[in-house]
Order: C-alpha cells, then structure tokens, then sequence
C-alpha cells in the first residue's frame, strides 16, 4: 500500500520536498484502511477489465439507473465517441459499467495516474498527464487507432471535476479533442448525463488545495457506497450539426455541453441526433418472408442468393430488415438517413438481390434494382430513385429504357473483407441476363457527407477529368462541382495509372478512401465504358452523388467471363 501512495506523491509532487506534516496529511487524505479493504476484497481478486468494474460497482453497493430504452442510443458495433459530464469520481467506472451493458470494447481517456493506482483497468485506459491541456500526439493516436479498429472511446472533455459554486456544479470548459476524433473517425457520438455529487468536503477541499482533492479520490469513493447515480444515455449526436460552425470547434463543443447539460434535464435537443435503431417484428416472420423469395443461385457455402420484390401493401418483414441494415451500414461510412431506417418509396416497386445465410439467419448484404424501360412503362419517370436528384431531359429516354438502375447496395460491416460483394454482383448480372435487351448500367455513387470538402472535391475533380459525359441527359437538383479545386489540381490529366495513384496516395495521407462503387466504375469497364453525367448534393442521404452510366459492352473481358459468360 505504502509503495503505491509513495508512487502517486511522485507522480504529483515531481521534483519538489514534501515535508513530513503534509505527507501525513496526504496519507490520511488517501486512505490506506479503505484502499486495503478494496483491493484485497474477496469479489475483485483475479479480476482485470469490465469485470472488474462490474465488481467494484457490487463492493460499492452503488446502482446506476438507466432507462432500458436508452441503450439504444448504444451502436452495437463500430467506432463510437462517447462524451460525458464529470461531477464525481465514481464517473468513470459508472461510465465504464453502463457502457459494456452493451460494449465490450472499451477505452477511457484518464489520468494516468489511474491505472497506477489500480492495474486492473490497465486495459481500459489511455492515460492522460495533463487532463485538461494538450495531448501527446502518441496519445491522440492511440487513441484514433482504437476508434480506427471500431471500438468506443469515453471522454470527459473537461479533463477534470467539476467544481461547487453558490448555483451548484459548475462543468469547466469543454476540450474540443473529442470533436477532432469524432469527425476524424466518422464515429457515432454519444452524450452520456451523469447526476450525482461529490461531497461538500471534497469540494471545500478542491477550492482551496486542489492538490489535496486529487489524493482523496479513493476516500471520496467509499463516500458512494450505496448510492444511486442517474445515467442518461442520449440519441447518437449527427456530425452534420457542426458544419454551421466553419470548423470552430471550440463553439461546436461548448454547444455539445450545453446540449448534454439540457437533456440531462429533460430539455430540448440544441443539434440535430440520429434516432436509435430498434428491432421490430420477430425473426420468425422474416425467415417465413425470406423462405417465400425466389433463388437465383444457391453457394457450395450454403448461402442463396434471392430475388425480391413487395406485392403487398401492409408491412414487408423484409423491407423493414433492408432498412434497419441499410442504415446501420450506411452510418459507419458517414452516409445515411439519420432515421430509424433507411426506407423509402422505391423500395415497394423496386427488385432486391438478397444474400442470404441459413446459419446464422442473417441477410449479409443486398442490392436493389429495376429495368428503367419496365418502371417508365409502369411509374413514368418519377418512379425513379435517380430522378428524385437528377431531373432527366428528354432526350435521355431513348437510353434510359435499356438501363437497369442499380444502388442502395450494402455489406454487414462482419462480411466486408469476405466473397459477399462477388456473390451480390454474380446475383445482380444473373437478374440482368433476363433482360438482353438492357445494355447499360445506371446509379447513383456515393461520397460520404463525412468526407470533408476538400477530399468530396478531390475525388469529384478527378472523375470529371478522366470519366466525362458526352451527353447532356440530366441537371442535378443541387450541383456540386469541383470549383476552387481545379485551379490548382493534382492530376495531370494525360496519365491515368499515373492521377490514379495519386488520387489514392493522396485520400491515403488525408486518411480516406476512395468509395468501392467509384474504384468499380474505373476498373471493370474498358475506356468510354463508363462516365459519370452529373454530381449533386443529397442533403437526404448526407452525402454527395454522382450518376454512373456504363455500357454492358464495354464491361472488362475478366469481369464478363466471370458474370456473364454461361
């Protein structure tokens, strides 16, 4: 005990004498006989972690309520940011305890003097010296690494406790590194409202010797033995909402605070949140749905590969699965509707190639598309998805009724790096070979709304460079151009392999990369095979799109031996 005590004087008092009447002090402040009675307690021997904590919160006695329904608010995969108010020392492990209701792949950001103290939430702590300053860039990117492999990351951004004041808990000023990480990431952002409080002497002790306060943490604890503190987990924060700032952050997250602050007290949403994604219906009715689809092909592996198209009215199992993955998906890229689910009218009238996994009773990934000439014939042309951000001219007619559109496509983030892609596009050419008089390709590719500015230009400057349209079919509703990135572009423009890699290198160093749809219209169509018409913004999908056309006859000698030749 002696040896761990000496150890945080240290770490406080560096270089400085510390006479024997204040270390005393310090000892008694610290609490040996309550640290002692912690540590060697028989329900935390041989524990490390989450569990750990869990233990810690039953030697406590202390009960965190949360609403059922505010796990919701928990992405269950991903890279996740949460944020948080520090009123007392008990946040971290209520925090911590709240989280892995629903996560085990946890991080806190805290002083490094924790895990010192207490080894066992070694694991979960990034160790910060200077809570309230800078971070070490060693620190911040560990970090970004962690948010980078998927996993959550807590932070409170005031770095230290709060402090008393005649109107009661005053919250310091927010850090606004969580933001940097956030963005950085393209992580869900979770605001997390803790009620509780220190004791008064604490407080005392805090206003006039913060030194002090900081070495009676372990003895503040026991002050919450049996307590109840009040954790409100809030819906996921839309990055969006920070655009209005012009990249002050400072403001963008005072802003968060006092929105955390206002739903903390049952008050209004001051940024725009994404709603929590819940499950509905059962299982049962979408594997009944699922077991009434047409199969296209069925894998050595098992997995089918299905048709699907609406024929009711009512509610579609189906659609509202297709909706709820979509939307998932699309939220880890920085895309999405910000709804419940990504649904929409088109969904009712439009074909869905469905990749289908008996074993785990999971849909892996999907496609949808419709024969334009059939949907025109049918729904004119307001019964296409394209036309909803691209208004056709008349002449493109004549072409549009030999297109199959294609889009909406998603990947379960587990299956992402696996043959699901291959498999979906062998479905989607088997759907196109019962239409040979079809001859081209038409969708809308996606640049996540997450991308900022600079890289959506990028990408938009060298795809008008190499892969022009020599028609003028359509108008965008919103255009988006590339202006102020052309004048001093990258790209040579004489030498494709050449601006390709640069593209690459370039959205590499920024720490992004280029979109799957866009590197699929580069690669498999031979050159003239494939052009982009037009670039809008969809402010519905927070995302920039650009309408792809390709010529079925242009498409690569390797790609049509592999989907189209019998």
């Amino acid at each position: 005990m002696n040896a761990i005590f000496d150890r945080v004087i240290r770490e406080f008092f560096p270089d400085t004498h510390i006479p024997h009447w204040k270390r005393w002090v310090f000892r008694a402040a610290f609490g040996n006989k309550v640290f002692s009675r912690l540590i060697n307690d028989e329900r935390l021997i041989d524990k490390n972690g989450v569990h750990w904590v869990s233990s810690v919160i039953d030697f406590f006695n202390v009960q965190c309520e949360t609403e059922y329904s505010d796990f919701n608010n928990i992405p269950r995969q991903g890279a996740t940011v949460v944020i948080s108010n520090h009123p007392t020392v008990m946040d971290g492990i209520a925090l911590i305890h709240t989280i892995a209701q629903v996560r085990k792949d946890i991080k806190i950001v805290a002083n490094h003097i924790l895990p010192m103290i207490f080894p066992q939430v070694a694991e979960l702590t990034i160790g910060i010296e200077n809570m309230a300053g800078k971070m070490s860039h060693k620190k911040f990117r560990e970090m970004n690494d962690h948010l980078k492999n998927g996993g959550v990351l807590i932070i409170c951004p005031a770095g230290k406790l709060a402090s008393w004041s005649l109107s009661g808990l005053q919250e310091h000023q927010w850090n606004p590194g969580f933001l940097q990480l956030a963005m950085r990431n393209n992580a869900a952002l979770v605001p997390v409202h803790i009620t509780g409080s220190n004791s008064k002497t604490y407080y005392l002790a805090a206003t006039v010797w913060r030194q002090l306060s900081n070495i009676m943490i372990i003895r503040e604890a026991l002050r919450h033995r049996g307590k109840i503190m009040k954790i409100k987990v809030g819906q996921q924060i839309a990055l969006s909402s920070f655009n209005r700032f012009n990249k002050d952050l400072s403001a963008a997250s005072s802003v968060c605070l006092m929105h955390l602050q206002s739903i903390g007290e049952n008050g209004p949403a001051l940024v725009d949140t994404v709603s929590p994604q819940q499950l509905t219906g059962s299982r049962e009715s979408l594997i009944n749905a699922i077991e009434e689809c047409e199969v296209l092909r069925q894998f050595d592996d098992g997995r089918k590969l299905l048709i699907f198209r609406c024929n009711t009215l009512g509610d579609s199992p189906i659609l509202d699965e297709l909706g709820r993955l979509r939307e998932r998906c699309y939220r880890d890229i920085g895309a999405g509707s910000g709804k419940d689910r990504d649904n929409d009218v088109f969904d009712e009238t439009y074909y869905h190639v469905i990749l289908w996994d008996p074993s785990v009773e999971e849909i892996l990934g999907a496609y949808r598309l419709i024969p334009v000439g059939e949907q025109l014939a049918q729904h004119g042309i307001t019964g296409l998805y394209s036309n909803s951000l691209f208004k056709y001219h008349n002449n493109a007619y004549s072409c549009l009724s030999q297109c199959v559109e294609i889009g909406r496509g998603f990947i379960q983030k587990p299956y992402q790096k696996s043959n699901v892609l291959d498999y979906l596009w062998r479905g989607i050419f088997d759907f196109i070979k019962r239409y040979p008089d079809y001859k081209y390709l038409l969708g809308v590719l996606t640049i996540p709304g997450s991308f900022p500015e600079e890289v959506q230009k990028l990408i938009v400057s060298f795809y008008n460079m190499y892969f022009p349209s020599s028609v003028n079919f359509c108008t965008p509703i919103q255009l988006f151009t590339a202006e102020g990135a052309q004048s001093d572009s990258p790209f040579s423009g004489n030498d494709f392999r050449d601006d390709w890699r640069v593209l690459n290198d370039l959205l590499r160093v920024k720490g992004y990369e280029l979109p799957w749809p866009f590197k699929q219209s580069a690669k498999w169509f031979s050159p003239g095979g494939s052009s982009i018409l037009a670039f809008t913004k969809d402010d519905a999908f927070h995302s920039i799109a650009g309408l792809n056309l390709s010529a079925l006859d242009k498409l690569n000698e390797i790609y049509f031996k592999h989907y189209l030749k019998d």
